[in-house]
């Protein structure tokens, strides 16, 4: 079952998943209320799939009165029989819209507060896209051939831009064209930028291998840019944040610790293979022991690298693949 939502009575908004909502600005449209016609009442987080509160989806979830619970308690939580019928469904399901739900929970009747935080969720939201872009570029560049199998690795344009063909429209008929075969007449091709969901980009005219130079070409212009330098100092400082983050748990729960796996031996049996596990890049350090004993051994080198570790003042060590 995919995504699907209903418009809220009181606001006209859609009760929104919780994965498509912002933090700062409508966060407050996932938390729903429904009425039913037999006089029940579910309150909670919406799921974006039908079920509130974390239960079972509402026998009445089709046939009831849908609101955010903002809305309903600002207008002094009404049962069922004040509405003129249930809730209609939501077209963009409450996850496939952009910025039609930068709305301000309602119980804030402040207007010089209701702006500062309109904006200041704005800006917030222009960061964290900016920080997503800035990582998938850094990704993009340097990462993503040495992960993915040598098959999977694209054409490096292809990380950032994505066509298909597209077909020509009958704007009065509302309808495909099609061409003298009866087939849909294709017109050029559409082209998506990662970067740029927002970008009206032309469509291109000309053949794929046309298409197909033209976007490594934008591609190539793009890495040389000052965009994309600065995408990369970003990038490079999300990284080193995420790395203090990261050594600063290490440093309490321990980078070392005793970890275990279960082999089948020749006769049938499972044994326990002990060995440490490095944390910081989750790796196997050493041998693996059997047993018992080896568990007692394995916890003790843990202690002492862990002791090491801290004496050379915590330091972060670049990962050593096998």
């Amino acid at each position: 079952m995919g995504f699907f939502s209903y418009i809220c009575k009181e606001c006209g908004h859609s009760i929104l998943s919780p994965y498509s909502v912002d933090p700062e600005i409508n966060a407050w449209m996932k938390d729903a209320v429904v009425l039913s016609p037999c006089g029940s009442r579910v309150i909670g987080e919406y799921d974006g799939y039908g079920r509130v509160g974390g239960g079972y989806e509402d026998d009445h979830s089709y046939d009831g009165v849908w609101l955010h619970q903002a809305c309903w308690e600002k207008a002094g939580k009404p049962e069922y029989d004040h509405y003129d019928g249930p809730s209609k469904g939501a077209d963009d399901q409450g996850y496939f819209f952009r910025y039609e739900h930068d709305v301000i929970d309602p119980r804030i009747t402040d207007l010089a507060e209701r702006v500062r935080l309109l904006d200041e969720g704005k800006t917030a939201r222009a960061q964290r896209w900016y920080d997503g872009h800035a990582t998938d570029v850094y990704e993009w560049l340097y990462e993503a051939p040495e992960w993915k199998d040598p098959e999977d690795v694209k054409e490096p344009w292809r990380q950032r831009f994505s066509y298909r063909e597209s077909i020509a429209w009958d704007e009065e008929k509302d309808e495909p064209l099609l061409d003298e075969n009866g087939k849909r007449y294709k017109e050029g091709f559409n082209i998506w930028d990662k970067l740029d969901s927002d970008a009206e980009y032309p469509k291109f005219m000309g053949t794929e291998n046309e298409l197909k130079a033209h976007l490594a070409a934008k591609w190539a212009t793009f890495v040389e840019s000052d965009e994309c330098r600065a995408y990369i100092v970003r990038a490079e400082e999300l990284r080193g944040e995420a790395r203090l983050r990261r050594l600063a748990e290490l440093k309490e729960e321990g980078r070392y610790e005793a970890s275990r796996r279960l082999v089948r031996l020749d006769d049938g049996k499972m044994q326990a293979m002990w060995y440490v596990e490095d944390k910081m890049h989750y790796q196997k350090v050493g041998n693996e022991h059997p047993g018992t004993w080896g568990r007692d051994e394995v916890q003790k080198d843990a202690k002492r690298l862990n002791d090491e570790w801290a004496a050379a003042g915590y330091p972060w060590e670049e990962r050593e693949d096998n």
